[in-house]
C-alpha cells in the first residue's frame, strides 16, 4: 500500500471508529432518518470549500440512493445494539462486497483469499449470535447486517465509478452531489417520521463529529481508498474499525464479552489471512 493511499485509509478508520459513538448519542435526541438527513445536508456544506461543482449521472444517482438507505439503516441499528456491536456486524459487508465486485468488475480473489473470506464470515456471524444474549435487540442485528448489503452497493459503485470514469473522476465533486441528491431522496420522508428532534448541544457536537472526519471526509476518504485499491483489499484493511471501536468501548466502562471478542478475533484472522 502506498503513502497516499495509506493516509486516506487512516482518515477513514481514525472518522469512523468514533463515529458509532457519536451517532448512539445522537440518536437520544433525533430519530435515524432526521439525523441522517441533517448530517448529509452538513456533510454537503463541509464539501463545498473542495468542490463547487455537481457531477451528474446514472450511477451518482444510485450512489445517493444507496448511501442514503445504507446511512439511515444503519443508524435505526445502531439505536437498538451497541456501538461496537454496531461497528463488528457491519464488517460482513466485506464479503458482501466481494461477490459485487467481481460480478461488476471481474475483481476475483486468490485461493487465499477466498479462504480469509470464509474465515472472517465465520467470525461476523459468532459476534452476531453473541450479542443477541446481550443488550442488543435481534432488530438491531437484523438491520446492522441489512446496512452490509447497502453499504457493500455503494463501496463497489464507488470503485465502479472510479474505474469506468477512469482519470476524469472527481471523486469530491462525486461526493458533494452524493450529498446534495441524499439529502433530496430523504426529506419528504420526514413527513412521515412522528419523532421529535430536540435540538441541544449533546446533538450539535454529535452532528459535528457525523458532518466532518465521521460524514464528508470518512466518505470521501473511503471513495479515495477505493479509487486507489481493489474493493477486496479496501474493505479488508478496514478491518481495523471494529477492532478499535471493541477497545473505545472497552475503555469506556463497556467491554465486549468472551464470545464476542472470540468473533472479532476470528474477523481479524480472516482479514489477515486474505491480505497476507
Amino acid at each position: 500500500m502506498d503513502r497516499t493511499s495509506a493516509g486516506w485509509m487512516a482518515v477513514y478508520v481514525a472518522g469512523s471508529s468514533l463515529l458509532y459513538f457519536f451517532v448512539k448519542e445522537g440518536l437520544l435526541y433525533a430519530s435515524p432518518l432526521a439525523f441522517t438527513v441533517l448530517r448529509f445536508a452538513l456533510s454537503a456544506l463541509v464539501m463545498l470549500p473542495l468542490s463547487r461543482r455537481l457531477t451528474l449521472g446514472m450511477d451518482v444517482a444510485l450512489l445517493a440512493a444507496l448511501a442514503a438507505s445504507s446511512s439511515v439503516v444503519w443508524a435505526w441499528g445502531l439505536s437498538l445494539v451497541e456501538p461496537a456491536t454496531s461497528a463488528s456486524i457491519s464488517y460482513f459487508m466485506p464479503f458482501i462486497a466481494m461477490i459485487m465486485g467481481y460480478l461488476a468488475l471481474g475483481e476475483g480473489l486468490s485461493r487465499r483469499g477466498a479462504t480469509g473470506v470464509a474465515i472472517g464470515a465465520v467470525g461476523v456471524l459468532l459476534y452476531a449470535v453473541a450479542s443477541l444474549r446481550t443488550r442488543s435487540s435481534a432488530l438491531g442485528v437484523a438491520l446492522t447486517l441489512l446496512n452490509t448489503a447497502l453499504w457493500a452497493g455503494y463501496t463497489v459503485l464507488y470503485r465502479v465509478i472510479a474505474v469506468r470514469r477512469g482519470g476524469s473522476v472527481d471523486m469530491p465533486s462525486v461526493n458533494l452531489t452524493m450529498f446534495v441528491l441524499g439529502t433530496a431522496i430523504m426529506l419528504p420522508f420526514l413527513a412521515l417520521d412522528p419523532a421529535p428532534l430536540r435540538l441541544n448541544v449533546k446533538l450539535a457536537e454529535s452532528l459535528a463529529w457525523a458532518s466532518t472526519l465521521g460524514g464528508a471526509l470518512q466518505f470521501l476518504s473511503w471513495s479515495k481508498v477505493l479509487e486507489r485499491m481493489r474493493v477486496s483489499t479496501a474493505t479488508l484493511l478496514s478491518y481495523s474499525v471494529p477492532a478499535v471501536a471493541a477497545g473505545i468501548q472497552a475503555a469506556v466502562g463497556e467491554p465486549i464479552n468472551v464470545v464476542q471478542a472470540a468473533g472479532l478475533g476470528v474477523m481479524v484472522l480472516g482479514a489477515f489471512v486474505a491480505l497476507s
